[in-house]
């Protein structure tokens, strides 16, 4: 269920800077998705797409909690330059040069 939505927001969401879903160790049925959007508007677009509305109305029929963070980046930075879709996200972070 996942994969084919990460697949969707790969395909058809150029503001989704990135999507990407974790496991938690020790946790097994828990997930953590990581979904930096270039603005609010993006966000809110991602919630109105269908795919997103399909993923959405079945993690309600199998979650026990649901939880959504805004939050503002202060700092960027890696260790593992370049990591997968750096250099399309790179002039969006605030501080980085725009190469």
């Amino acid at each position: 269920m996942t994969a084919r939505t990460v697949a969707k927001v790969r395909e058809s969401e150029p503001d989704t800077l990135i999507y990407t879903t974790h496991t938690v160790e020790g946790r097994p049925l828990q997930r953590i998705f990581h979904e930096p959007y270039r603005d609010r508007a993006a966000f809110e677009a991602h919630r109105e797409l269908e795919h997103v509305k399909r993923f959405a109305a079945r993690c309600d029929d199998l979650s026990v909690s649901f939880e959504v963070d805004f939050l503002n980046l202060r700092e960027s930075g890696t260790t593992a330059e370049p990591f997968p879709g750096v250099e399309e996200i790179r002039p969006h972070l605030p501080g980085s040069p725009v190469r």
